[in-house]
């Protein structure tokens, strides 16, 4: 069930016309939120403000069921005229267009939130706004000239496997996750690209591991055309990083990066490679699955 303030339900029964607009709250994979309206003004309810003209900004319809039923919100991004350019404190994609960061999983695993606001003129805030969608984002298509961005309801979550962890040989943890425990900032190292770079290819200068070492790690661009991109390491010998996918534009020496360690889940490379075996949670010595013929 919704709640309305006072003011909005006097409103809403007095039949006469008044002025409504979505505000969006996006929660960027960074931890920064930015606050937008499809309004051609500023709208301010509770000292936050949402600004226009920042991203076209469209959505489907949302519905609201007796029971228990995931819903889907499909959201539609299109860079203003001139460009839509991001800030953040956190953001890598600072500076940058809109598509490329979306590209780049600017909103990989963030959250968006919709209210409606409503009130006799668009400067009357006194009747606040009203819930209308909450959720995670999903699958992100981006084209040449817009984004299209799957918002599905908190109630996915419940459309989960369990037990969650599995009885396997490899370890279950996430590299770097609160589970794992160990510190990425410890596993990271600086470097640039060297020269005879390509899309897949990375020549690292700058820094020197043993052949294997970044290998299922990833490497994060901090300059350069394809700054705020990651991308994940599938093997790294002799100093040169091959890519697990294709760098959306051609990298140039000196762009600078960051690199990080890659895990195997084995419990040798968590023992030697990290020093890490008392968070290890694989299970190196159940017994393989066999099949029994009889007669």
């Amino acid at each position: 069930m919704k709640t309305v303030s006072t003011n909005m339900l006097n409103l809403l029964n007095s039949q006469v016309p008044y002025a409504m607009a979505d505000l969006y709250t996006i929660t960027d994979t960074y931890g920064d939120t930015f606050y937008m309206t499809d309004c051609d003004v500023p709208i301010t309810l509770s000292g936050t403000t949402w600004l226009p003209n920042q991203v076209i900004l469209t959505r489907t319809k949302t519905k609201m069921v007796l029971g228990i039923e995931t819903d889907v919100m499909t959201v539609h991004m299109s860079p203003v005229i001139g460009g839509t350019t991001l800030a953040g404190a956190n953001n890598p994609f600072a500076g940058q267009g809109l598509l490329q960061a979306l590209r780049g999983g600017w909103l990989d695993g963030g959250r968006i939130k919709v209210d409606r606001f409503v009130g006799a003129s668009f400067t009357d805030f006194s009747c606040g706004s009203i819930s209308m969608f909450a959720g995670r984002v999903g699958e992100v298509d981006v084209t040449r000239t817009n984004a299209v961005i799957q918002v599905r309801s908190d109630l996915e979550l419940l459309d989960m496997q369990l037990p969650k962890q599995l009885f396997q040989y490899a370890c279950v943890h996430t590299l770097y996750d609160t589970g794992c425990t160990v510190n990425s900032a410890s596993f990271s190292f600086s470097g640039t690209v060297g020269a005879g770079a390509t899309l897949t290819s990375i020549p690292v200068s700058g820094t020197s591991q043993a052949d294997g070492y970044f290998a299922l790690g990833k490497i994060v661009f901090t300059s350069g055309a394809n700054k705020g991109f990651t991308m994940g390491v599938r093997d790294y010998v002799s100093n040169v990083a091959t890519l697990s996918y294709a760098l959306p534009n051609p990298p140039t020496v000196g762009d600078a990066f960051t690199i990080y360690a890659g895990c195997d889940k084995q419990i040798a490379t968590c023992q030697n490679k990290f020093s890490n075996q008392v968070n290890f949670k694989g299970f190196p010595y159940v017994p393989t699955p066999e099949t029994v013929t009889y007669y």
